[in-house]
């Protein structure tokens, strides 16, 4: 198994960050989950994640929640192995739109997991 690990930035005066592990074929939609968690952030509010360059200029947004299918895919559509996988990957993700909390998600590394022989 596949495991990403990822650095979450609170984007704050004094960043304030944390490293998650999450397997490769965890959705977005889990890994949002995971993240507001580490943060100890109120559970259920809405969240994107925003595609995003090397110098973190926001781009195309990934909605908790696709309201027009078109228009590109949601959480559920996407899975962290294939947008936090590999070395310069990163993203955008705001967390509870009245509050906004800003992260900056990056890749951090890979590990394979494999299981103990008995």
């Amino acid at each position: 198994m596949s495991t990403t690990v990822v650095r979450v930035i609170l984007n704050t005066e004094d960043d304030i960050f944390r490293d998650v592990a999450l397997t490769a074929s965890a959705s977005l939609d889990e890994a949002h989950r995971a993240f507001a968690a580490a943060f100890d952030l109120n559970p259920g509010q809405m969240a994107s994640f925003y595609r995003t360059d090397a110098e973190w200029n926001q781009g195309d947004e990934i909605p908790l929640m696709a309201m027009d299918p078109a228009a590109g895919p949601s959480m559920a559509d996407l899975q962290v192995g294939d947008v936090l996988g590999a070395p310069g990957q990163r993203l955008l993700f705001v967390y509870d739109f009245l509050e906004m909390w800003s992260f900056l998600v990056e890749f951090v590394r890979s590990e394979e997991i494999g299981r103990a022989h008995v």
